[in-house]
């Protein structure tokens, strides 16, 4: 089995806890107040975050919509019919906050496709760096880690943005996104 193919297959870590699976790393020790509840898509999905974060509407896309603060962005996507995991994974992978000619093409992974289950339905995660040509919301080089859910009827995509060099500078911005990444709910 060749690398790709290897790193495809890995199972993510049976955790007792789901919101330690999306978070994907420890919280800080003192977790970050998330006072503001966001209900999204008539409240099929809902997400805390701190005080002061907006939603904002995705151009042409009644399915989307960012939720950002603190230098983060939270795209959120989500499809009340249960949709071919591997194929959603891929369109929640190609998220952007600007067109596809707008950014260079070569994508830098850390990991992608690793699965599992995340509170009863199936999971796929991947991370990676993209390039934009020029600032978008102040940054050319921009972190993102999509994590998709499908089952139970749903799907849902959730893209967690962060400028490169803010999330590798800075652990209090990996602590809020992964709080904020564990707060996520679907009914």
């Amino acid at each position: 089995m060749n690398r790709a193919a290897r790193r495809r297959h890995r199972r993510l870590p049976g955790l007792a806890g789901a919101a330690l699976v999306l978070a994907g790393l420890a919280l800080a020790a003192e977790p970050p107040d998330l006072a503001l509840e966001h209900r999204l898509f008539s409240g099929a999905v809902s997400m805390r975050t701190p005080a002061g974060w907006v939603e904002e509407p995705v151009a042409g896309r009644p399915d989307a919509i960012d939720v950002i603060g603190d230098g983060l962005v939270f795209r959120v996507s989500y499809h009340a019919s249960e949709l071919p995991p591997d194929a959603f994974h891929a369109q929640c992978m190609l998220e952007r906050q600007a067109p596809a000619l707008q950014l260079d093409a070569e994508v830098n992974y850390e990991y992608d496709y690793v699965g599992g289950k995340v509170i009863g339905r199936d999971a796929l995660d991947s991370a990676y760096r993209i390039r934009y040509d020029e600032n978008v919301r102040g940054a050319r080089e921009w972190r993102q880690r999509s994590l998709s859910l499908t089952g139970q009827g749903s799907s849902l995509c959730v893209v967690q943005m962060a400028p490169a060099r803010e999330w590798k500078g800075k652990s209090r911005l990996r602590d809020l996104g992964a709080a904020v990444l564990s707060s996520i709910g679907l009914r």
